[in-house]
């Protein structure tokens, strides 16, 4: 009410008879009045206008710097919560690099945000890391396949799996790629999924439209290569599947790397077979 009172009182001065007031400063704020007007919720960079709401999202969380609220985009602008998944991430943020980041795929839902590694250059960004494999792990211990959790995101000596289809992560968009080093990409590939891939596909080949996006094989010709233009079956524990026809079972990216029947070369294995590889969605 003091810090109201003293705008009030400052802003009426200058509009009828143009002096100057000192404005109080952030610190002599009593407690338990709303920081909104003179600083960010969160650290997000915004500079934010007391609406005098205490909880403008109603969140049940009051609006205060100290609320450890971590929307992107602070609660006093009526907007809560964006981080969803690393497309949105790159589409508030454009200046955000490939990184470890924390998303909260249900908004405000029971679901707690999971740590996850967004890819942010290739084709604008904005991709989710959901698989990698490790050399020599042949078993994942505990599942290794869309709707399995192995691993950590940051563990790079063992297989990771995300669990895309129980945290409920959408997406239309594959990129599937070796990796020379951590989650640094050598050959990459990008697929066209439907948007029901997960549960149309359970227990069937589906068609993919792979497409050129780095590495080695810039000339690939249309779904090539081969070895990608089919994804599916994303029941299984074991492994991601890919292949070149609808025949199930035994080519995908395993736990220790890419099986794609021996097809080392563009057009067919994409320079991806006996590789180590990585998964994204977006």
């Amino acid at each position: 009410m003091q810090i109201k009172t003293a705008l009030w009182t400052a802003l009426s001065c200058l509009v009828f008879c143009g002096c100057s007031v000192e404005l109080p400063s952030p610190e002599t704020k009593s407690p338990g009045v709303s920081s909104d007007f003179f600083s960010s919720d969160a650290a997000d960079g915004n500079v934010d206008v007391d609406t005098g709401d205490p909880d403008v999202d109603a969140d049940g969380v009051l609006d205060t710097l100290a609320d450890e609220d971590a929307d992107l985009v602070d609660a006093a602008d009526a907007v809560v919560d964006v981080r969803q998944n690393c497309k949105v991430l790159r589409g508030l943020h454009p200046e955000y690099l490939s990184g470890l980041y924390e998303i909260d795929v249900d908004d405000l839902g029971p679901r707690p945000p999971v740590r996850v590694y967004c890819e942010m250059s290739i084709d604008n960004g904005g991709w989710t890391l959901v698989a990698r494999s490790d050399d020599g792990d042949v078993d994942a211990g505990g599942g290794f396949g869309w709707s399995f959790v192995t691993g950590a995101v940051d563990n790079f000596d063992a297989p990771y799996s995300l669990g895309v289809g129980p945290l409920g992560l959408p997406f239309t968009e594959l990129l599937v790629a070796s990796r020379s080093n951590e989650n640094t990409l050598a050959d990459a590939y990008q697929l066209q999924m439907q948007t029901d891939f997960l549960t149309a596909c359970a227990t069937a080949a589906c068609p993919a439209s792979p497409q050129y996006a780095l590495g080695q094989c810039p000339d690939v010709g249309l779904s090539e290569p081969s070895m990608l233009s089919r994804a599916g079956f994303t029941e299984e524990p074991d492994y991601f599947y890919f292949r070149d026809n609808d025949g199930d079972g035994g080519y995908g990216l395993f736990p220790n790397g890419f099986q794609l029947n021996g097809y080392d070369e563009c057009q067919s294995g994409g320079m991806l077979d006996s590789r180590q590889g990585l998964i994204f969605v977006r």
